[in-house]
C-alpha cells in the first residue's frame, strides 16, 4: 500500500514538473495562437471573397461573343442547366440565328421536381425505386415541355420557349387538380398556367395528367 502511495506521489510531483513549463510559456503560446488564429481568419474570409466572385461568374457565362462562337460553329441547340448561365444579348442572339433555345426555368428544372417527389415520399412514407422516381420525373419534364411550347404557341410565340417558360411560369410549378385553387381562379377569369398537375394522391400513389 504504501508503494502504491509513493508511486502516485511521484507520479503527480512529475507531472507538475511537466505542467510548469507550459504554464510558465502559455501567454506567449497564447499570442502564437492569436495570431495564427487571425491568419487563418484572414483565410477563410479570402476564400468566401472568392466564392462570391466565383458565383457571379457562373452567372451569365454564355455572353453575346460566346453565343456568336456557338453559331458559328454550327450549334443548333443550347438547353440551360443552371441559373441564369446566359446574357439576354446572348439569348436574343441565338435566337436571331434559329438556334433552339431552352430556357433555364423550364429544362434545369428537374431538380426542383426531383425534390418535390422527395417530399412526397417523406410525406406519404415511401421509398420508390430509382426507375419509378425516374418515371414520374420524366412525366414532369414532358409536361413541361408541352405547357411552354402550348403557351408560345397560344400567344403567338411559336418555338420561342423563353416566352412560353416566361407565360406558363406565371402560375402554380405544381398544381393538385383535386384541390379546387386553380379552378377557382380560373372561373374569376385569371390566367393560370401550371408545369405539372397531379390527378391523385388515392392509395399513396402520385398520378399526374397526361398530355
Amino acid at each position: 500500500m504504501k508503494k502504491r502511495i509513493r508511486l502516485l506521489a511521484m507520479i503527480l510531483a512529475a507531472s507538475m514538473m511537466v505542467q510548469t513549463p507550459v504554464y510558465a510559456s502559455s501567454v506567449k503560446d497564447l499570442q502564437n495562437q492569436k495570431s495564427k488564429t487571425q491568419q487563418e481568419l484572414n483565410k477563410v474570409n479570402e476564400n468566401i471573397s472568392n466564392l462570391q466572385k466565383n458565383s457571379q461568374q457562373t452567372q451569365n457565362e454564355i455572353n453575346e461573343a460566346s453565343a456568336k462562337l456557338l453559331v458559328q460553329n454550327g450549334c443548333c441547340a443550347v438547353a440551360e442547366g443552371a441559373n441564369m448561365p446566359s446574357t439576354p444579348e446572348a439569348i436574343a442572339y441565338l435566337q436571331a440565328n434559329g438556334v433552339l433555345f431552352a430556357p433555364a426555368k423550364a429544362s434545369n428544372a428537374g431538380g426542383v421536381a426531383t425534390s418535390g417527389l422527395e417530399m412526397s415520399q417523406n410525406s406519404l412514407r415511401l421509398s420508390w425505386t430509382f426507375e419509378e422516381v425516374d418515371e414520374r420525373l420524366h412525366n414532369i419534364m414532358v409536361n413541361i415541355y408541352h405547357n411552354i411550347d402550348d403557351a408560345a404557341k397560344r400567344y403567338g410565340k411559336e418555338g420561342d420557349y423563353v416566352a412560353g417558360a416566361n407565360i406558363a411560369g406565371m402560375g402554380f410549378i405544381i398544381e393538385k387538380a383535386f384541390q379546387k385553387g386553380g379552378e377557382l381562379l380560373r372561373e374569376k377569369g385569371i390566367h393560370v398556367e401550371s408545369l405539372a398537375i397531379i390527378e391523385s394522391l388515392d392509395d399513396c400513389e402520385i398520378k399526374i395528367r397526361q398530355y
